[in-house]
């Protein structure tokens, strides 16, 4: 052997002899220092001395270990002074790789028969071994390590796995042909103890240089033994790629194993199959769920072995091994989406190892229950019954169950996942309480199963998780607080710290489904007060990046909580932390979008000012990262942006401000030209912004253009997809639609346009909808002269306005809008006292939300309404020749439409009527001066806008106009003539 290469495997062996070189010798030296007394049996604890029982395995295991390090250092030094050579392959090596089979029912006589073969190596090696003795003490070295591997001393079986790598290339010097497939087998074997000691690198550079010797192998010779080692092989680099490197790299992988075991299938030579190790473990990755992957519970799942009891029967294994390639072909086909295929290759793989497992019971179990618990999984796009579905998982959960009770230290850990898994589909079977008993048996195994509180709380952390999928929410709250409350205990070092906070995170979005709102926010806060601790002792970026997200998470629950302010305070934190990284750093853009766009959403309920600097601050960040990142599609976020934004700025009355930013809203709509729903829905909602702006500020014929627009692309969607969807925006369009048709005098347009949309909102919509499209019907019909019709839809809208929440009644103020509308058709048809009563009670309505307080922040957007029934008060009580009311109403109204008419021409044709109105009241009471001067203020302001904004003054004349021919403004007028 070479003296360098030994020099080299040394260091390689060093941090296994070094750091401990075995567990089992590191508990004994732990109790030893602890001043322990170890007994192999039970003893009498005595007055000045600790006593401790230790397993007689234990024991055996360290005087094992003893000998394995024996070994090593006997072959340290026979490199250094041994050199082999040439001559014939002798004893096993005369006929072709057949190894020897292994039986340990027994554990004991299995254990010392390890032993016999380690003392055996070291007789043959002190004794200075001939090259015949060299060959089989090589093959008795590939036994040793398996059998140490399958005693659970993995450290050991590495030790021994590396000398016999080495062991064989030193004999394939002397003769290739002969050795070639034993080295090979060697780096195979060795590859599962890396992946056992957690270290798949090395694994898969040993697996590499096996699998190239044993292609090379299967090309040059026909035995089945070889490539049945090769498709194991490529089994074993599937697991550590599917885990490591990607799907696309364990698909290719699996499919080479597969297509060498049909080979196989389909023309076997002579030859016993190789079947002298327990068959690899599945890398269950494509079963996990979402939100269970890379914890530390399932990274510490054990893999699913087979029992290594060789068989003579040469079928039985060639067809494991087809179901086992079948299944990992199955999980990486399910990873890259091709959902029909992967299901095909799991039912395959199914096929086969249900029988096996009958009739081989104790060897393919384990493997069974990993494939049933693939087939359990949604195969999106493939239907499946669910009767089907819970058949596979169920007999998962049993199977599971029944290795559980002979091996809990592997199998717990997949019988929880399984039994999550299997009570999620319960429940969306309908079976609640089977799901709810399923989810409680996890549950009671994990506290069973865990004892380190970490782990615990992880354990119980995704527990949590499944029960609130489960809708079981008042106890997934429990386990949340639990977890926290673990944390909390733990929460000593920085990551502690920051898996708390996260938690709280976690657990104030369980607080909030199940109502409890101000608990939610609470723990929230303290979330984000634990980030804030991390960061002032280490500003990292991922530690700030940490806090961004807590606020961001605070942002979305104080919205919902109803705090607006809170949110907008902590998203506009949020969004500051994220500019210090996120245009240098991709991996944050996400969580930045996702922050931008609950951010915005605040803008419009907070009371703060600073709603209108951070909405349009919100719009720059998305044409910024628009810059830095050009495949980002950011038009979705800023049409939304804009929208909001244009909430915001009408509630400050900014409406010049909203017009400049709905065109802006409205260029980007329109550069949305996908032919979608969604696109189509985007498009429509953001012209009836502009269309509504363009209204407010007296530009009328644009805003109908406008609509138009708006109205044939969701016609034209509707008509080519035939979806539904497009309904309530098309409604909703025609309803601002029919509003400025009716502005323009275009008023039987207007009545079709109200018509179209009431059907729409009688089919769909919520009643708010139907009432706001009941009103503006009723208003048509009473401008058709169709009173009765009129008044039948005004009252329906009351009457469904009685049956809304009290609350939303006067939040939106949709009661007292529907009672103004119904007042003025009974004022129509000369039902003057009704009409009086029932404006009387909607301005009573406004008032009361006026004094409470309900209407600060949205005041912009309930004046004008307010301001329309001060007006009908006015009327109703002029009829009744009540004018002390009726000139307090018209002043409130004067007011209101004269502040608004300065930065909102569009509302200058009411502030007209009221002027008018307010001539006639005077000239009533014999003011008359009063009311010349009023009547000569009204006309210098038609004057005015004739020449500033003469489509303004032709509002006005035309709703003048209008005003003059109602039955109600005749009478009234009349009236007054008379008193006169």
């Amino acid at each position: 052997m070479s003296t360098s290469r030994i020099e080299n495997r040394m260091a390689l062996l060093d941090q296994h002899h070094r750091a401990g070189l075995s567990r089992i010798e590191g508990v004994v030296a732990n109790l030893q220092r602890t001043g322990y007394d170890m007994q192999i049996t039970p003893a009498v604890t005595g007055a000045d001395a600790k006593t401790l029982t230790v397993s007689s395995q234990t024991i055996e295991n360290l005087y094992l270990h003893q000998q394995v390090q024996i070994v090593a250092d006997s072959f340290s030094r026979l490199a250094t002074t041994t050199r082999v050579s040439q001559g014939e392959p002798n004893g096993p090596y005369k006929h072709p790789i057949t190894p020897t089979i292994i039986s340990y029912d027994n554990s004991l006589v299995y254990h010392r028969h390890t032993v016999s073969i380690a003392l055996e190596i070291l007789r043959v090696l002190e004794d200075g071994p001939s090259k015949l003795q060299l060959q089989i003490c090589a093959w008795n070295m590939v036994n040793l390590a398996i059998r140490l591997h399958s005693l659970e001393m993995y450290g050991d079986a590495v030790v021994m796995g590396i000398w016999t790598v080495d062991l064989y290339r030193t004999l394939v010097t002397t003769d290739a042909p002969a050795f070639e497939p034993y080295l090979a087998l060697a780096l195979h074997n060795l590859s599962r103890y890396y992946v056992d000691v957690g270290d798949d690198y090395k694994a898969e550079v040993v697996l590499h240089e096996s699998i190239k010797s044993l292609r090379n192998l299967a090309r040059t010779r026909s035995q089945t033994n070889i490539r049945l080692l090769l498709s194991n092989s490529l089994m074993a680099l599937w697991s550590i790629v599917s885990r490591n490197k990607g799907i696309e790299q364990s698909l290719k992988t699996a499919h080479e194993s597969l297509a060498v075991l049909e080979a196989v299938q389909e023309d076997p030579t002579q030859g016993p199959l190789l079947i002298n190790e327990q068959p690899h473990s599945m890398e269950l990755s494509a079963v996990t769920h979402p939100a269970l992957r890379n914890s530390p519970m399932v990274k510490k799942m054990s893999q699913m072995k087979i029992p290594p009891h060789p068989d003579d029967n040469t079928t039985m294994w060639l067809e494991f091994n087809m179901a086992r390639a079948s299944y990992g072909l199955s999980c990486s086909l399910y990873d890259l989406g091709q959902y029909s295929e992967a299901l095909e290759m799991g039912k395959r793989s199914f096929e086969i190892l249900s029988p096996l497992a009958h009739q081989y019971p104790g060897r393919f179990e384990a493997t069974l229950a990993g494939c049933l618990a693939h087939l359990s999984q949604d195969f999106i796009g493939v239907h499946r019954s669910i009767e089907d579905i819970l058949y596979f998982s169920g007999r998962a959960v049993q199977i599971y169950r029944q290795l559980d009770c002979t091996r809990p230290d592997k199998f717990t850990q997949p019988l929880i996942k399984t039994l999550w898994e299997h009570a999620i589909l319960l429940a969306e079977n309908g079976e609640d309480e089977a799901a709810k008993g399923v989810a409680e048996e996890a549950v009671g195994i994990v506290r069973r199963s865990e004892t380190d509180q970490r782990l615990l709380a992880e354990a119980l952390y995704y527990s949590s998780w499944i029960l609130q999928h489960l809708s079981l929410i008042e106890s997934a709250v429990n386990l949340g607080k639990e977890v926290v409350a673990i944390y909390r205990e733990l929460a000593t070092e920085p990551d502690t710290r920051k898996i708390l906070a996260d938690r709280m995170c976690n657990l104030s979005c369980k607080l909030h489904v199940a109502g409890q709102l101000d608990d939610a926010v609470v723990a929230c806060q303290e979330a984000v007060d634990v980030y804030r601790s991390i960061v002032s002792s280490n500003r990292t970026k991922s530690e700030i990046a940490g806090l961004a997200v807590s606020l961001s998470h605070l942002t979305h629950i104080a919205s919902i909580a109803q705090k607006p302010d809170l949110a907008l305070e902590a998203g506009s934190e949020s969004l500051e932390l994220y500019r210090e990284f996120v245009y240098d750093d991709d991996s944050l853009v996400q969580d930045f979008l996702i922050t931008l766009r609950r951010t915005s959403f605040t803008t419009c309920y907070s009371d703060n000012p600073r709603a209108i600097t951070q909405s349009a601050l919100i719009i720059s960040d998305y044409r910024t990262l628009k810059t830095y990142y050009p495949y980002l599609d950011t038009r979705w976020g800023l049409a939304s942006a804009f929208g909001d934004r244009d909430f915001v700025l009408g509630k400050y009355r900014l409406f010049h401000e909203a017009l400049l930013n709905s065109e802006q809203l409205a260029m980007t709509v329109r550069s949305i030209s996908e032919d979608s729903v969604e696109a189509a829905i985007t498009f429509v909602d953001g012209l009836y912004v502009h269309a509504g702006n363009l209204s407010n500020v007296g530009r009328v014929k644009e805003a109908i253009t406008v609509c138009e627009e708006g109205i044939s692309r969701a016609r034209g969607i509707r008509n080519n997809l035939m979806d539904q969807d497009i309904d309530l925006p098309l409604a909703d369009m025609l309803y601002q639609y029919s509003q400025c048709l009716r502005a323009a005098g275009r008023d039987t347009e207007a009545f079709a346009a109200s018509e179209e949309m009431l059907a729409i909102y009688r089919r769909h919509s919520s009643n708010e909808d139907k009432i706001c499209g009941l009103r503006e019907h009723s208003i048509n019909l009473l401008k058709a002269r169709r009173y009765m019709e009129a008044i039948e839809l005004g009252e329906e809208a009351v009457k469904r306005c009685r049956q809304l929440d009290s609350a939303a009644t006067l939040a939106d103020f949709i009661l007292p809008y529907a009672l103004e509308s119904l007042s003025t058709c009974l004022a129509e048809i000369g039902d003057e006292n009704q009409a009086l009563a029932t404006i009387e009670e909607a301005v009573k309505f406004y008032r009361m939300s006026i004094s409470n307080g309900r209407v600060t922040s949205i005041w912009a957007y309930v004046e004008a309404l307010y301001a329309d029934a001060l007006v009908n008060l006015a009327r109703r009580s002029m009829m009744k020749e009540d004018w002390a009311i009726a000139e307090t109403a018209l002043f409130e109204a004067k007011n209101i439409y004269q502040s608004r008419a300065a930065v909102a021409p569009g509302c200058c044709a009411d502030l007209a009527i009221t002027l008018d109105l307010t001539a006639l009241l005077l000239h009533a009471v014999g003011r008359n001066s009063e009311g010349m001067l009023v009547i000569q203020d009204s006309t210098e302001r038609r004057l005015r806008l004739e020449a500033l904004y003469p489509e303004v003054a032709v509002l006005i004349q035309t709703a003048l106009e209008d005003l003059e021919t109602r039955p109600s403004q005749l009478a009234l007028r009349q009236k007054i003539l008379i008193i006169e």
